[in-house]
Formats: structure tokens, C-alpha cells, sequence
């Protein structure tokens, strides 16, 4: 909640700066305009900062490429928002990470062993606290090959793969779907019970904590299967010395209205995940939205 205060103390000042047409606050300002202000260490006060400009410059580039969009700068008060902490504010120490919370607070001890290459910390709420730990991986510094190959994504099946010299693969996503299936099963016997209680009430209470965890555990199930997966694909591609990969985009799908059962299917069909899971493979960043291409690289 301190950090959300930080970001919505921003969104004030940039609103300010828009609506008198006076120079917007850069770094140097807003870092002076939030200094020794909040209960959270100075960098991590200076990372929401630099988060928050982030996503005025990201939203100026949008506003100029894409003007039909009607792209707003941030605007709407946050309640919760993230807590960071950069590299060298973190401390390990006999099996244990510790976060500082600023001069004269309680530090935040967590008995985790990380390794020596572990960097950046973020403290998310997921359904529960996560830790967010940033590892550097080496990069390899040469393309596996000089073959190409073409990704389709499907919702049934998670991708085909294809290349230039003949060879396939078909990864099924049967899995991914029925634990959504299941999901979907499960929030309606535990919603139907909860319009029998009163909402907020004690036993209100029990059936949401159940509906949470379970379902936090099935995302963390599809989560690992969606990295199998897109892991499958990528030792493929290694394997057949693919050095430039085509990924197709099929945000146009979700358009067409077939009935309420394959609307669902189709609104929880997170292709972009699996397309973020494939880039963490490639060299250089996809930003095309029809077609997608990037150099593959093994890990």
C-alpha cells in the first residue's frame, strides 16, 4: 500500500504538470517530490519512480504510432502496487534475504538461500506473497543454425512447429485446457454456494479463501505445463539448427462470437503468455504484432 501511495503521488504530479501545460516532472523531480516521504526504502521509492516513466514514455510512443487508440497516461489510484528492490540493496546472508525497508524500520527477513548470481527482488501478491528473484543468464552469442521455422499457436494444441527442411512437431495443450475446464467447473459449485451467505460473512469468507487457493494452485499447474511446452518447441528448433523463428499472431480469432462455451475457451486462451515464454528464447525483442521474428538462440 506505501508503494501504491508513491505511484498515485506521481499520477498527481503528471496530471498537474497536463492540466496547467507546464514541463512535465522528470526523474530528478519526482524522485526530489517523493524523497524521505514514505515508509519503504529510498531505491525502492526510486524504482516506482522509474516504472512510472517508463509507462509515460511507453505511452507517448503509442499515442504517436497508434493515434486512434486513445492511449491515457496514468491516471486511475492504485491501492496496491509491487515493492522493489535493485541488486545492491539486497542482502544474503546465512541462508537468509534481506529486504530493507529504510532507516529506522524493520528490515523484511526471508530464510530462502538464493545464489550469488540472484539480482533484483520483487515482493508481488499473488493469492499469497511471491517473491520475484531476477537471475542474469549468459546469452549465447551465435544462432544454433541458418534454417527457419514458422510457430502456429492454437488453443487445443499449444504450437505446431515447421521448418524449411520438412521436419514438424505438435505439442498438445489438452492439459492446459482441461485444468482450465476443471477451474471453470469448480468457481461455479463455490460461487452458487457463496449467493447462499451473506456476503463477507464468516462462512462467505471460507468458501473465497477455497476458491482462492484452488485457484492459485491450477495456475501454478498451468504455468508448468505452458513452460514444458513452449520448452519443447525451443529444444526443437535447437535441435533442427533453427536460427531465425516466425511466430504468428492470432489475436484475430477472439473477434468472431461462436457461442458462449467457445467464447470462454477463447477468452482464456493466453496466446500471449505463450508467446512471452518462446521470447525469453529469442535474441532480439518482437514487437510486430501480425508476424512476429526473432533469432533463436540455445540456452
Amino acid at each position: 500500500m506505501e508503494a501504491a501511495q508513491v505511484w498515485n503521488l506521481c499520477c498527481e504530479l503528471h496530471k498537474a504538470a497536463r492540466t496547467t501545460r507546464t514541463t512535465w516532472p522528470g526523474q530528478n523531480e519526482l524522485q526530489q517530490a517523493t524523497k524521505g516521504r514514505f515508509a519503504l526504502h529510498s531505491q525502492s521509492v526510486q524504482m516506482v519512480v522509474h516504472a512510472f516513466l517508463a509507462n509515460i514514455e511507453t505511452t507517448q510512443k503509442l499515442r504517436a504510432s497508434h493515434p486512434k487508440m486513445r492511449m491515457k497516461y496514468p491516471w486511475k489510484a492504485k491501492r496496491f502496487y509491487p515493492v522493489h528492490w535493485p541488486a545492491q540493496a539486497v542482502s544474503r546472508e546465512r541462508g537468509r534475504v534481506v529486504l530493507p525497508m529504510g532507516r529506522g524500520r524493520a528490515s523484511i527477513i526471508l530464510h530462502l538461500d538464493l545464489s550469488a548470481a540472484s539480482g533484483a527482488c520483487t515482493l508481488v501478491w499473488n493469492n499469497g506473497f511471491e517473491l520475484h528473484v531476477c537471475f542474469e543468464v549468459p546469452q549465447a552469442t551465435h544462432a544454433p543454425g541458418t534454417n527457419r521455422a514458422t510457430v502456429d499457436l492454437g488453443e487445443i494444441h499449444l504450437a505446431a512447429v515447421t521448418t524449411d527442411t520438412d521436419a514438424a512437431l505438435v505439442v498438445s495443450g489438452r492439459g492446459i485446457r482441461s485444468l482450465k475446464r476443471q477451474r471453470n467447473v469448480r468457481h461455479r459449485h463455490l460461487a452458487k454456494k457463496q449467493t447462499r451467505c451473506q456476503k463477507y460473512s464468516r462462512h462467505w469468507k471460507k468458501l473465497q479463501r477455497a476458491r482462492n487457493k484452488m485457484a492459485g494452485r491450477i495456475e501454478r499447474r498451468v504455468r508448468d505445463l505452458r513452460h514444458k511446452a513452449t520448452r519443447q518447441v525451443i529444444d526443437f528448433c535447437v535441435e533442427h539448427e533453427v536460427g531465425t523463428l516466425f511466430i504468428g499472431n492470432p489475436h484475430g480469432v477472439r473477434q468472431e462470437s461462436k457461442g458462449r462455451h467457445h467464447n470462454q475457451r477463447m477468452a482464456q486462451w493466453e496466446y500471449g503468455k505463450d508467446i512471452g515464454a518462446l521470447c525469453h528464447a529469442l535474441f532480439y525483442p518482437l514487437h510486430s504484432r501480425e508476424q512476429l521474428e526473432g533469432r533463436l538462440l540455445s540456452h
